[in-house]
């Protein structure tokens, strides 16, 4: 009886014990999830702010164009690695520097790969091809294009990096 009686209480401690480690297991799981809901939420905000910006700069006629903007926003984010927040404050710098167009899009994107490879915001790679196209004249997606090939290959022949060739061009 007394072997009987201590073989339910181990029975009976140990049942105990992984009833502690399940509620604290569950304790830690809804920590971690409530702070990846928090961070999302977070990240959505910005990303919601940054894109009203961009939309008070193409007026309020705009409304089909924001969507197409931010679809390309968060396909490039995918692409290219960027953040949203990253690439909405690119975009309207895109828009602020160029002017919207039919190459905004493209404009970004030439951008935040440049910005990538040189370990920079998308805001300073546009800065820099910004100011470049517009001193010869041609602010075509081609001409952005061409300008960020020769800023990348400055910073990859170890001339500059990102941010003070940006800073260099100015």
């Amino acid at each position: 009886m007394d072997e009987s009686k201590r073989d339910m209480n181990g029975l009976s401690n140990a049942a105990e014990a992984n009833r502690r480690k399940m509620r604290n297991w569950g304790l830690a799981i809804t920590g971690a999830a409530v702070a990846v809901i928090g961070a999302t939420t977070k990240v959505a905000g910005d990303f919601e702010e940054k894109m009203a910006e961009v939309h008070t700069l193409l007026g309020p006629e705009s409304e089909g164009r924001i969507k197409e903007l931010e679809e390309n926003v968060k396909d490039m984010s995918i692409a290219t690695g960027k953040s949203l927040d990253d690439l909405s404050g690119g975009l309207y710098q895109v828009i602020s520097a160029f002017g919207e167009s039919a190459d905004s899009a493209a404009i970004l994107e030439t951008n935040a790969k440049a910005a990538a490879a040189g370990m920079a915001t998308t805001t300073d790679s546009i800065n820099l091809t910004s100011a470049i196209t517009k001193a010869y004249g041609d602010t075509s997606a081609e001409a952005v294009e061409d300008v960020a090939d020769l800023a990348f290959q400055t910073v990859r022949l170890g001339y500059e990096n990102g941010p003070v060739a940006e800073q260099s061009a100015a």
